[in-house]
């Protein structure tokens, strides 16, 4: 730990020493890592990062595949058909993507997404409402369908100004009254990543959706496993009676080609942790975003290949200094060290300028990806890329810069070794090993003389070494 320490305040110091060199590369660090950090920031927001749901491991997407292999919502009477059937979910629930409605709240008329959802959505997915509650499965038993309505945490902000007296207050969508039972909690999406639900009702409240059209597919079906229920278990029992939910539920319109082009439909089950994967924001900006992807990679190598020539020249000008180091009696590994210790230095520093207006709560590169009222999926900085890219990023570039230079340092020590021998040598290391007082005479003795002749020595072999290239 004591030569650790001597490496680190050396290591200081020989940054200190040259600080247009220093902050050239503390920049380029920087804005390698910002880069890097912004684009895998909403990477991992829409796409890596599950739901803020309970257990959201557990949540499957169920949806019918028409033609040309196009994943499709179902009718509600198949999704009624659906709920009785199966056996592998603990529960299913429907919902819709929300359609803008003109919403009349407080005297002002805006439109807002409005959502469908069946009565065990909430209980499917595990929420608990922020106030009030939430729609349950009573609000939509038999033909009587509750008028009420679930608010966002964000309309509630905006359109309520937070009023915490808000549950039993009346709102209209297109001219219907409905009557707000409860308030979502901040973090809830949905099953959409990066677009909350503003307004929730009741499937079929005040007809807004059609609960009776066998043609009308509009309903994205969300699953939960039973414990020790897998996707492969679930899909096979669902198959054993798809063919026949299909019969049961065939539009009455279709003949013909039609309705054998329906019967021909098959189902799927795809992992929903992360949100639905047909109607999110992965399907408009996941292709974009592989092309930021690349466009940072690009980024990324080009940092390294100037930080390679930087440390490569910096290097060569310190031949002299590691050559005299090493015959002073320090092994490569420990002149290695060294550079190792100053590079991890200077990475440290281009992190910590990069990551400095994250912690302080500055807006990151990418953060204004999330900024808007539908767009809430929390796109904040990633710190831990940028410990990857720290560690295995930046000091592997320095790494292969040094290796090289490790083998002209190999080359310095062996010529220093055949100039620097006899007498001379072994009383300059015995001097270096601290063997008495009696040594100190004969060590700055040899020290002066052999500093001499390393000089010497490293021009010859560096010419040498120089003209066999």
């Amino acid at each position: 730990m004591g030569s650790l320490r001597q490496d680190v305040r050396y290591g200081f110091r020989a940054v200190t020493r040259t600080p247009g060199f220093a902050s050239i590369v503390v920049i380029v660090l920087a804005i390698g890592i910002g880069a890097a950090i912004a684009v895998f920031t909403v990477f991992n927001a829409l796409v890596f990062r599950p739901l803020p749901l309970a257990h959201p491991e557990q949540l499957v997407q169920l949806s019918g595949i028409y033609r040309n292999n196009s994943s499709i919502p179902i009718s509600y009477p198949m999704f009624a058909e659906l709920e009785r059937e199966q056996h592998a979910f603990s529960g299913i629930c429907g919902w819709s993507p929300g359609a803008n409605f003109n919403v009349e709240a407080n005297g002002s008329v805006t439109a807002s997404a409005v959502h469908s959802v069946t009565g065990n959505y909430y209980t499917v997915l595990g929420v608990s409402p922020l106030m009030g509650r939430l729609i349950s499965p009573g609000d939509t038993q038999g033909n009587q369908i509750s008028q009420v309505a679930v608010i966002g945490y964000e309309l509630w902000q905006e359109r309520f100004g937070g009023d915490p007296a808000v549950v039993g207050k009346n709102i209209r969508i297109d001219g219907k009254l409905f009557t707000i039972i409860g308030v979502t909690r901040k973090w809830f999406t949905g099953m959409i990543a990066g677009s909350p639900p503003e307004i929730t009702i009741p499937a079929g409240a005040a007809q807004l959706s059609d609960l009776e059209s066998r043609s009308l597919l509009w309903v994205f079906v969300t699953g939960r496993l039973n414990e020790g229920t897998g996707i492969e278990q679930a899909r096979t029992q669902l198959q054993a009676f798809w063919p026949r939910l299909l019969e049961d539920s065939v539009p009455t319109q279709s003949i013909g080609p039609r309705r054998q082009s329906f019967l021909a439909m098959r189902f799927r089950i795809d992992p929903a942790s992360a949100g639905s994967k047909n109607i999110d924001l992965r399907s408009k900006f996941l292709k974009p975003l592989y092309l930021l992807s690349g466009i940072v990679a690009l980024i990324l190598l080009v940092v390294c290949v100037n930080l390679a020539s930087l440390t490569l020249a910096r290097a060569s000008a310190r031949r002299h200094e590691i050559s005299t180091r090493i015959a002073l009696g320090a092994t490569p590994w420990q002149a290695i060290r060294q550079l190792v210790v100053e590079s991890l230095f200077l990475s440290t520093m281009g992190a910590v300028v990069r990551l400095a207006p994250c912690l302080l709560g500055q807006p990151a590169p990418g953060s204004a990806f999330g900024q808007g009222r539908r767009s809430s999926c929390s796109a904040g900085p990633e710190t831990r890329l940028a410990g990857v890219r720290l560690c295995r990023g930046h000091c592997h570039c320095h790494r292969i810069v040094y290796r090289p230079y490790s083998g002209m340092e190999a080359l310095a020590a062996t010529s220093c070794h055949k100039l620097v021998c006899g007498s001379t040598y072994a009383r300059l290391r015995n001097g270096l090993a601290g063997q008495g007082p009696n040594h100190r005479a004969d060590r700055n003795l040899a020290c002066a003389a052999s500093g001499i002749r390393t000089v010497s020595a490293n021009t010859q072999e560096s010419a040498h070494f120089r003209s066999r290239l």
